[in-house]
């Protein structure tokens, strides 16, 4: 019987516990844009040509940060988190941190230094931003 198979099988046990992680999304806030348009096609005549309307609204860039990290769901380390996550945005500015290329990685400096000095007890995984475009019309 070959034992080889077996090996990576047994050193997974022997290794212990993995730690399972979760990623939250938190609110960050939003930036207000220039407002955005729609168009619309309405019938004049007998014929039905039609001719362009506009709607017009206000539009919103949404900012979000996606934390990962194990047992970042305890509302312990949740609080945390979205205590220092508030504190890093408030300090950038949602103008900056809409634009997530620019500002990824300073959030997520900052984010992590922030949790240091609160003696944040596990390891943070990943962080990353994410917009979302709403138009209200």
């Amino acid at each position: 019987m070959n034992k080889q198979p077996f090996l990576p099988v047994l050193a997974a046990l022997l290794a212990g516990p993995v730690l399972a992680a979760s990623a939250v999304e938190l609110d960050l806030g939003y930036f207000d844009l220039a407002s955005c348009r729609e168009v619309g096609w309405k019938s004049d005549g007998p014929f039905g040509p039609t001719s362009p309307t506009f709607h017009y609204g206000t539009q919103k860039i949404v900012v979000q940060a996606i934390v990962e990290g194990p047992n970042i769901n305890l509302e312990s380390h949740l609080s945390t988190v979205r205590e220092c996550s508030k504190l890093v945005s408030t300090r950038i500015g949602m103008s900056l941190l809409a634009w997530p290329a620019r500002s990824n990685e300073l959030f997520r400096t900052s984010l992590l230094r922030c949790l240091d000095e609160r003696n944040y007890p596990d390891e943070i995984f990943a962080v990353a931003l994410k917009t979302k475009s709403l138009c209200t019309w």
